[in-house]
C-alpha cells in the first residue's frame, strides 16, 4: 500500500529517498555551471561526426542529429518568425528575439556570467539546456575511463532518471514561477501548451543508442515509466503552481492560464456542458480548473493503492470546490494533494509501474471514457496519448491490433475548437471491440 491516511511533515520527509535529495542537488549544481556552448560538442571525434559509428559506445553524431532534426534547435528562429513579432508586439515587449519572457524558453537563458566564449542565444535550445552546463564536465567526460557516476557529480543533468527528465523537459513544456506561458501570452497568440513526457520523448529524434554498454553506464526508463513518473511530475507542477505566485494573477482575476481553456473557448452552439464526477458540484458555466494532470494520478492511484485513489478524489473534488470560494481556499486544498503526490514519487522510484499494472490502467481508462467520466478535451488529450503508451506491443502484446481505433481516437481530437465528446466515446467503444476480439 502506497498510503492509507494523511501523511504528516516528518512521515513525509522519511517517504522522500535520498536519491530525490541527490537529484535535486546534481540539478542545481548543473544550475550554477557555466555554459560553454554548442560548438564546444561539434567536432568530428567527439559528437559533430556526419554519420553515427556502430561500433563505439556512442553515436558520435549528436550534434548533427540534433541540428538537422531535433525541433529544439530551431525554437530560436521561431522567435524570428511573424507570428512571434505579432504575439510581441501585442505584448509590448519589443522584439520577441531580445525578449526574457520569449528567450526562457526558446534558447538557454542564462545569465550572461555564466555564458562561455562560444556561447550563443541564437544557438537554441540546445545541449546544455537540457545537460546542464558544461564548464566542470566538459573535459572530463572525454577522458579515457571517464564515468557516468562522475560526470553527474561535476554537474551533467541525470537525464537517464525519470523524474529528473520530467523536470527538465516540464521547466518550459508545463512551466514554472519563472517561466511561464500566462493567458496573457495565450491571449496574444501563443499556442496552448500540450505535453506528455513519453510521447514527446518518442517522438523526438534519438540522439543515443540504448546497447548493452548504454545500460552497463546508465539507468534506462521504459515508456511506461516516463508516462508514470511524468504525469506525477505533471500534477506536481499544477499544485506547486497554484501554491505559488504565478497563480494569485493581478487584479480580480487569478491566472486563467491554469484553468480548462475549453470551459471558456468553446462553441456557443450546440451546447457542449455534461457534468463531470471530479468537479461534482460546479454549476454549468463555471470556469473548471485544468485538472488533466491531475485525473491522470487518480487512475494510476487506481491500480495501486485503491484507499489513497478515494482519498485522492475526494481532494480533487474539494479542489474544485474551493475554486468557486477563492485563492486562500484553493490553495489549502492544494496543499492535501500535494502532499500526496510527493509519496506517490517516492514511491515509483522504488516500485515502477509494472507492465501488468499499465493494461489495467489502460482499459480503466477506456471504462470510464466510455461511461461518461472525461468528457472535456484537455483530458481526453491525455488519456489519448496514455493509451498510446499503454496498448504498445511491448506493454499490451498486440501492437498492430489496436492502431485503427487509436488513430480513431486521435481524429478526434483533431480539432480542439470543435471537439465532439460523443464521437471520442465511439473510437472508445471500438478500442473496447478490439480487446474482445484480440482476447478470442
Amino acid at each position: 500500500m502506497i498510503l492509507l491516511k494523511r501523511i504528516g511533515a516528518s512521515a513525509l520527509r522519511s517517504a522522500i529517498p535520498l536519491f530525490l535529495s541527490c537529484l535535486s542537488a546534481t540539478l542545481l549544481a548543473a544550475e550554477e555551471a557555466k555554459h560553454m556552448g554548442v560548438a564546444t560538442c561539434a567536432s568530428s571525434v567527439c559528437h559533430g561526426n556526419a554519420s553515427s559509428k556502430p561500433d563505439a559506445n556512442i553515436l558520435h553524431s549528436e550534434y548533427v542529429i540534433w541540428g538537422q532534426d531535433d525541433p529544439h534547435a530551431g525554437a530560436f528562429r521561431t522567435l524570428q518568425s511573424p507570428q512571434s513579432a505579432g504575439i510581441a508586439e501585442k505584448l509590448g515587449i519589443g522584439r520577441a528575439e531580445d525578449a526574457p519572457v520569449c528567450l526562457s524558453c526558446h534558447s538557454d537563458f542564462v545569465a550572461e556570467k555564466r555564458r562561455g566564449p562560444r556561447f550563443q542565444l541564437s544557438d537554441g535550445v540546445g545541449c546544455e539546456t537540457c545537460h546542464g552546463g558544461a564548464e566542470k564536465w566538459l573535459k572530463p567526460h572525454t577522458e579515457r575511463g571517464a564515468d557516468h557516476r562522475n560526470n553527474i557529480g561535476n554537474g551533467l543533468v541525470a537525464l537517464d532518471r525519470a523524474p529528473v527528465k520530467a523536470k527538465v523537459c516540464q521547466g518550459c513544456h508545463i512551466g514554472t514561477d519563472e517561466k511561464f506561458a500566462s493567458h496573457d501570452i495565450m491571449g496574444a497568440g501563443h499556442p496552448r501548451l500540450q505535453f506528455e513526457l513519453a510521447n514527446y520523448s518518442a517522438a523526438l529524434p534519438e540522439h543515443h543508442r540504448v546497447d548493452e554498454d548504454y545500460r552497463a553506464r546508465k539507468h534506462v526508463s521504459d515508456a511506461v515509466q516516463l508516462w508514470s513518473e511524468g504525469q506525477v511530475s505533471a500534477a506536481l507542477n499544477v499544485v506547486d503552481g497554484l501554491l505559488g505566485a504565478r497563480f494569485a494573477g493581478q487584479g480580480m482575476w487569478p491566472e486563467l492560464a491554469f484553468f480548462d481553456c475549453h470551459a471558456c473557448h468553446q462553441s456557443m452552439e450546440p451546447v457542449n456542458w455534461e457534468p463531470r464526477s471530479a468537479s461534482a458540484g460546479l454549476a454549468p458555466g463555471s470556469i473548471r480548473l485544468n485538472d488533466s494532470a491531475l485525473q491522470m494520478v487518480s487512475l494510476l492511484l487506481q491500480v495501486r493503492d485503491a484507499a489513497a485513489a478515494q482519498m485522492w478524489n475526494d481532494d480533487l473534488v474539494a479542489l474544485h470546490l474551493a475554486s468557486t470560494e477563492g485563492i486562500d481556499q484553493v490553495r489549502r486544498k492544494a496543499k492535501d494533494l500535494q502532499r500526496t503526490l510527493i509519496a506517490l514519487k517516492a514511491s515509483l522510484i522504488d516500485q515502477p509501474l509494472t507492465k501488468k499494472q499499465a493494461q489495467k490502467l489502460a482499459w480503466n481508462m477506456v471504462g470510464y471514457s466510455r461511461a461518461g467520466a472525461f468528457n472535456d478535451y484537455m483530458t481526453a488529450e491525455q488519456i489519448t496519448m496514455a493509451l498510446n503508451i499503454m496498448l504498445r506491443g511491448d506493454v499490451a502484446g498486440s501492437d498492430e491490433a489496436y492502431r485503427a481505433p487509436l488513430d480513431a481516437l486521435y481524429n478526434s481530437l483533431s480539432n480542439q475548437h470543435d471537439f465532439n465528446v460523443r464521437v471520442f466515446r465511439q473510437a472508445m467503444d471500438r478500442l473496447a471491440g478490439m480487446r474482445a476480439a484480440v482476447k478470442k
